[in-house]
């Protein structure tokens, strides 16, 4: 029998989890980001780690990729269940807040670390505007369903499992079946899951706040506030308004100009406005 075999027996890792449960039960918050990636969530962690009473850290292992085409609920609760809440737990020992700034969290494991932490889950609402976000992704070849980034990371236009599932928009030959318009599709679907994950969870707290204000010192005060993180005000001055992931030696030089994206995020909103209204029962507010 091999020891990765006995460390994912079930028994085991049920025993090893109610351990750390109480290794950990003075842990007064597991705070996660909501965002689309490419927004600051690198910046983010950074500001965060001068809390003297937090551990932080950015798309730690397991990261929670994408392991097929669209999302296996089967697969992500299991390495959830064997892996990431064990890494969590193991990492919170001794400290108040675990922070953790990882895209995937509103893709692939929100709903699991919500049962699991419960009370004490807090989220943070990174945002950018969408054509930004879009020509960043595009920019570095990460096409929703289509490149290698692009499947791993983010999300299929054609999954079945997503709030603005718009298959005929995004078939092959259809207009919308483009780099440009699926980077932008994508960062509705991200924010119309994180409008959904207020509505099913209205009493987990979440803070909005924009990249833009990841510059200003009084809104990131407000947030460390309402998470109760310790801070030295010099340090947060030391770290607010510095640009961490930059990533643009691996930018390609064919960017598209503005006007393209956006027009495109104009039929994209038009497109996405009626199912938005639908299913949220308010209109698209960006």
């Amino acid at each position: 029998m091999s020891f990765k075999f006995f460390k994912r027996n079930i028994i085991v890792v049920y025993i090893y989890n109610k351990w750390l449960s109480w290794k950990t039960r003075k842990v007064k918050n597991f705070v996660f980001v909501a965002s689309t990636g490419r927004c600051g969530t690198n910046s983010l962690e950074k500001i965060m780690g001068c809390s003297n009473n937090a551990i932080c850290f950015h798309e730690p292992y397991p990261v929670m990729t994408n392991e097929d085409t669209f999302y296996d609920e089967k697969q992500s609760k299991s390495i959830f269940k064997n892996l990431k809440r064990i890494y969590i737990k193991r990492s919170s020992i001794g400290m108040k807040n675990y922070i953790e700034t990882n895209h995937l969290f509103i893709k692939n494991f929100h709903e699991f670390a919500v049962k699991e932490f419960k009370n004490k889950i807090k989220i943070i609402h990174l945002y950018r505007d969408p054509i930004s976000c879009a020509r960043s992704y595009y920019s570095l070849q990460a096409i929703p369903g289509k490149t290698p980034l692009g499947c791993k990371f983010l999300i299929n236009p054609l999954d079945p499992n997503n709030v603005l599932y718009m298959p005929s928009h995004f078939a092959a030959g259809m207009k919308f079946d483009n780099a440009i318009y699926r980077c932008l599709w994508y960062w509705y679907e991200v924010e119309a899951r994180v409008i959904k994950f207020k509505d099913s969870h209205p009493n987990i707290s979440v803070f909005d706040i924009k990249t833009s204000q990841l510059n200003d010192v009084h809104i990131i005060k407000k947030m460390f506030d309402h998470i109760e993180l310790d801070y030295r005000e010099a340090d947060l001055l030391e770290l607010v308004g510095v640009k961490v992931n930059k990533k643009s030696d691996k930018k390609s030089s064919l960017i598209e100009e503005d006007k393209v994206f956006i027009d495109a995020n104009m039929e994209v909103k038009k497109a996405i406005g009626k199912l938005f209204q639908q299913t949220f029962k308010v209109d698209i507010g960006v």
